[in-house]
């Protein structure tokens, strides 16, 4: 159970004797999907080529996996203002999550909750910088179509279920307790120790790099 969920499945045909040891994932993203959201981001002001970094701040995995709200806030109001690099917020059924956390900013993002399919949104994922997210669904779209992925993990085990591949940033904290996999605690502490400037200087760094 110690390796990553993907190497797991696969021992499956390795034992059948297949080689898979450099798995692709190979999503089917039609000409319709591309053009639905380049419009998207021409609406809102988005030149072809202009790069900007994708948030998803939700996991329905459970409460405990969930980084704050203000946080976030903080940390997209500093990617716009001093790598000069819009944020685009994605989700789905986020209970106004997104809509608290952009009323907290001060600059401007785009909020395209809901405004995609799951095919449309990795096409989306693919013309991102990085996607930032909590332990989640996006958070294995953005992996599968190349796109860096800073992750940030509390009670769960991002070497069994963390972004798939090279080139990944992990952001925890090592209390002796997490991974402990629990949906429910009273502290939360092993994401309240995660703070916005760690997750920031993880962008800088990403950024520099290209």
């Amino acid at each position: 159970m110690d390796i990553h969920a993907v190497d797991r499945y696969l021992d499956f045909v390795r034992y059948l004797g297949i080689e898979c040891d450099n798995p692709e994932f190979l999503l089917p993203v039609s000409q319709t999907d591309r053009e639905t959201v380049d419009e998207l981001l021409f609406n809102a002001g988005f030149s072809r080529d202009k790069k900007f970094i994708a948030i998803s701040p939700m996991s329905f995995a459970g409460e405990t996996r969930l980084w704050y709200e203000d946080r976030f806030a903080i940390l997209a109001d500093r990617i716009i203002k001093e790598l000069k690099t819009e944020v685009v917020f994605t989700g789905n059924r986020s209970g106004g999550m997104i809509d608290r956390i952009s009323s907290m900013m001060t600059n401007k993002s785009l909020n395209l909750e809901g405004k995609t399919s799951l095919i449309e949104l990795a096409h989306l994922y693919k013309q991102a910088k990085l996607l930032i997210t909590p332990d989640s669904g996006p958070m294995h779209i953005a992996a599968a179509v190349g796109t860096p992925v800073i992750a940030l993990f509390g009670p769960s085990a991002y070497w069994r279920t963390g972004p798939y591949g090279a080139g990944h940033t992990i952001i925890r904290t090592e209390l002796p307790c997490s991974p402990c996999f629990l949906k429910k605690c009273s502290t939360k502490k092993c994401m309240e120790d995660i703070s916005p400037q760690q997750v920031f200087a993880a962008v800088e760094r990403k950024l520099t790099k290209e």
